[in-house]
């Protein structure tokens, strides 16, 4: 009976330690667990992280895309702007006031003046200037002028001129050219009859 009981009671101790290094090892187990999802949060956390730079990469190509496109429009604009105003050998200047139809100059009186100024470009040492009638005849005619002044007399209704520059000789006084053709640079004179000046200030 002893000996069975010794037995018993050794067995009893081996499921008793057993069960206690069960509950030893347990913790370990519930730490690994508790650590697991830790580590699954910071590799989620890593790939928000990369998503949200990736996309950062891209609003930032979409964004440097889109400065290059302003950029080069405004070249295309320019250079638009370029080949619409190409510079002209012998520039034109009418003092007058300007408008969509062309400079309007008033008469004083029965009298206008057209007053121009010539810009020729450097190296120009021959140029023309013409003034003709709404149908190209030439009306009067100068050379090498930088500041020319054309009177008109009787001006009773509205006059239509045009004045133009040329560094080639067009031709003489009464002779026919095409304003917008044959001039490198021309502008349009719209002279308007003004109010009629007293006879006193005529007199003096």
């Amino acid at each position: 009976m002893t000996l069975k009981k010794l037995i018993g009671l050794l067995a009893v101790s081996s499921l008793t330690l057993a069960a206690c290094q069960d509950q030893a090892e347990d913790p370990a187990e519930t730490e690994e667990a508790t650590e697991e999802p830790a580590e699954d949060q910071e590799e989620t956390e890593e790939g928000q992280d990369d998503e949200a730079t990736e996309e950062d990469s891209e609003e930032e190509a979409a964004d440097g895309e889109g400065d290059e496109a302003d950029s080069q429009d405004t070249f295309d604009k320019a250079a638009e702007r370029t080949d619409g105003e190409a510079v002209v050998p012998v520039g034109l200047e009418v003092l007058g006031e300007w408008t969509n139809d062309g400079y309007v100059v008033t008469s004083s009186g029965p009298q206008a003046e057209i007053n121009l100024n010539i810009l020729p470009d450097e190296g120009v040492e021959q140029f023309y200037v013409y003034i003709t009638d709404e149908d190209g005849t030439i009306l009067d005619k100068a050379e090498n002028e930088v500041e020319y002044t054309y009177s008109v007399d009787g001006v009773e209704d509205e006059i239509v001129l045009y004045a133009g520059t040329s560094e080639e000789d067009l031709g003489e006084v009464d002779d026919t050219v095409d304003p917008e053709q044959d001039f490198v640079r021309n502008e349009r004179i719209i002279i308007q009859p003004g109010e009629e000046v007293p006879e006193e200030e005529e007199e003096a």
